[in-house]
C-alpha cells in the first residue's frame, strides 16, 4: 500500500530596523614619484583619523579593507608613456546608526581636513536572532496550512516525517547612495537626510507529514 503524505511549503519573513552604519572611505593620490604618492595618502589618510577622533571616534575603529599602488599610464598616438603612480587605501568604520551620530560624520568629513569618499550601508547586530525568528515563522506557516488543508480534506495528520529548508537570507532593503566628499567647494553644512529601510530575513521550509487512515 502506497504511503500516504502531506508536503507543505512554508514562509516565515522578519523585517527589523538597522542598529548599525558601516561607512567605507576611499582615500586616493597620484604622484610621479612613488614615494610621494604614498606618503599624501598617509597624510590624507591620518587628516580622516584625526576628523574622527574630534568627533570622539577612536583611530583603531578604522581599519584598513585595501590598500594597492599602481603605475599610471597614458595612451597617445597609439604609444604608452608612464605617468606615474596612483595609491589608494580603502577603510571601513561601523558606528551605532542614529540620525545625529551619523550626520556629525558626514559633516565632519564634508567640512574637515581629509578629501575622501564615503559610501554607507546598514546591518543589525542581532543578525542571528532575526534568522532564529525567520525559521519559527516559517515552521508555524507550514504548520497552518497543513491544518487548514487536513481539515478542508477531512483527513487527520500524523506525525512530520520530514523537514527540508534552505539557507536564510538577510538582506538590506535600503540601497545607498554614496555621500561623496572630494570637492571642498561641494562641502555643506547639512548631511543628507537617509532613513534606511528595514533589514528583511527570508526563510522557507517545507515540511511533510503522514496522513492517517
Amino acid at each position: 500500500m502506497t504511503e500516504r503524505q502531506m508536503t507543505i511549503q512554508g514562509h516565515g519573513e522578519v523585517h527589523s530596523a538597522p542598529d548599525r552604519a558601516v561607512l567605507t572611505f576611499r582615500a586616493s593620490e597620484s604622484h610621479k614619484e612613488y614615494e610621494t604618492a604614498v606618503m599624501r595618502l598617509n597624510k590624507s589618510v591620518e587628516k580622516l583619523r584625526q576628523d574622527l577622533e574630534w568627533l570622539g571616534i577612536k583611530r583603531t575603529d578604522l581599519k584598513t579593507t585595501n590598500f594597492a599602488v599602481a603605475a599610471q599610464y597614458d595612451y597617445a598616438l597609439g604609444k604608452q608613456r608612464f605617468t606615474g603612480f596612483q595609491a589608494a587605501h580603502d577603510l571601513r568604520l561601523e558606528i551605532p546608526f542614529t540620525q545625529i551620530l551619523l550626520n556629525q560624520v558626514l559633516n565632519k568629513i564634508a567640512n574637515g581636513q581629509s578629501d575622501v569618499e564615503v559610501a554607507i550601508h546598514f546591518e543589525i547586530s542581532q543578525e542571528e536572532e532575526l534568522k532564529r525568528q525567520a525559521i519559527e515563522l516559517a515552521v508555524q506557516d507550514a504548520q497552518n496550512k497543513a491544518a487548514t488543508i487536513a481539515g478542508a480534506a477531512m483527513v487527520k495528520l500524523g506525525k512530520i516525517v520530514a523537514i527540508q529548508y534552505g539557507v536564510v537570507e538577510v538582506r538590506v532593503e535600503y540601497e545607498p547612495q554614496a555621500f561623496r566628499a572630494m570637492a571642498k567647494a561641494e562641502a555643506v553644512a547639512a548631511a543628507p537626510d537617509i532613513q534606511p529601510q528595514d533589514i528583511r530575513a527570508e526563510e522557507t521550509v517545507m515540511m511533510t507529514w503522514e496522513i492517517l487512515d
